[in-house]
């Protein structure tokens, strides 16, 4: 069940006569199923698909001797716990017609109709946060705060959105820690609270473990596989073992694919035509991951970033596993063969594939120079 608030906040010296569109934006406030481990409130400014946005993260003060047994020494809630987070596009994108209501308004701010614009915005802003979970998890390695974090679904991110504002006339610079309280203190009409267990910690982070959460979000507005790493430790935690399993290799596909593509662009001539213009991704295309597992890392990486030997033939079990759910193998009793493989088979070509995959991905950050941001593999 949802339960959505909605208001309309302005500047009361605006000359609304004179308003222009980029006057006019909105912003949501979600209460997530996890706490982000950081210093309250946080704020961070990215750009997620060619928009940008900020993002204020307020956490409730915590016993930090006994985090645990906050909320129940308090006569609270274990939700009181999580974050709840305020995403806001810095673009409006309102009609021409909605527009002119602001204008003509008169100050009369109840009787202009942005919700339909509004709600065009809220799928964006989950992507935006969505990407922000990510690249939080990329940034500092930590997959738990209180809860395992997860990029909200549509369902569960409808179902958390608890006001949806409009904006008119504040620009988005007005916002700092002192104003932010302004959204986070909407009062709802009705309040729903949930009990559940804490998994992981949920002290602030040093700040130095939090740096490099924009240029994460940056690498993932161009390299799909960060996501995909993302979703395999989700579901790894969720108990999915076949689900995380072919997210990881995904993701390790991808970011070979990302690494090989730019160790070749290097040592390939440029202005290639014709047959030649694809060179790099045939080469991937026609020796195929499993072969390019063998080779890539003695063809293109150093011997002191090159994997194992054993953790390449981890793999290559990890991707027969792989081939056997996605071409629904069976044995000669006609059993589906992965369905004989136990979950401890399962783990250990899960872990191996996120081995490699953390392997290749800070070769590949290393050689683009992009600044390679540590995680541990979960």
């Amino acid at each position: 069940m949802r339960i959505v608030n909605s208001t309309t906040l302005y500047d009361a010296t605006l000359d609304f006569a004179k308003a222009r569109a980029e006057d006019v934006y909105f912003a949501f406030v979600i209460r997530l199923p996890f706490r982000f481990r950081v210093k309250s409130p946080y704020h961070s400014h990215f750009e997620s698909r060619g928009t940008a946005y900020d993002i204020w993260i307020r956490n409730k003060p915590m016993d930090v001797t006994d985090p645990g047994l906050w909320p129940i020494r308090q006569g609270g809630n274990v939700e009181d716990l999580w974050s709840t987070v305020a995403i806001i596009p810095n673009e409006g994108k309102i009609t021409a017609d909605e527009l002119s209501a602001v204008q003509n308004c008169q100050g009369n701010v109840e009787k202009v109709a942005l919700g339909s614009t509004r709600s065009k915005q809220l799928f964006p802003a989950m992507q935006a946060l969505n990407a922000f979970i990510i690249a939080y998890h990329t940034a500092t390695g930590e997959l738990f705060g209180g809860q395992p974090l997860q990029a909200m679904t549509v369902k569960e991110y409808h179902n958390n959105v608890t006001w949806e504002v409009s904006l008119i006339g504040i620009l988005p610079a007005y916002w700092t820690e002192e104003t932010i309280n302004e959204l986070f203190d909407l009062k709802a009409t009705r309040e729903l609270r949930v009990d559940a267990s804490i998994t992981g910690e949920l002290f602030d982070l040093p700040p130095e473990k939090l740096a490099g959460i924009e240029q994460a979000i940056d690498r993932l507005n161009s390299f799909y596989f960060y996501e995909l790493a993302f979703e395999a430790k989700a579901k790894m935690v969720s108990g999915d073992f076949i689900g995380a399993l072919l997210m990881a290799v995904a993701a390790l596909e991808g970011v070979h694919n990302a690494f090989v593509t730019h160790a070749l662009e290097a040592r390939l001539p440029t202005g290639r035509t014709g047959d030649d213009k694809n060179l790099e991704e045939n080469f991937i295309k026609e020796l195929g991951f499993s072969l390019c597992n063998k080779l890539t890392p003695y063809l293109f990486m150093d011997t002191a970033e090159r994997p194992p030997q054993d953790l390449i033939q981890k793999v290559a079990t990890a991707m027969k596993y792989r081939n056997e759910v996605m071409h629904a193998l069976r044995n000669s009793s006609g059993v589906y063969r992965i369905r004989t493989r136990t979950n401890a088979d399962l783990i250990d070509a899960y872990s191996a594939v996120l081995q490699l995959y953390e392997a290749y991905r800070s070769a590949f950050e290393k050689a683009a120079s992009f600044g390679t941001v540590t995680t541990a593999p979960t």
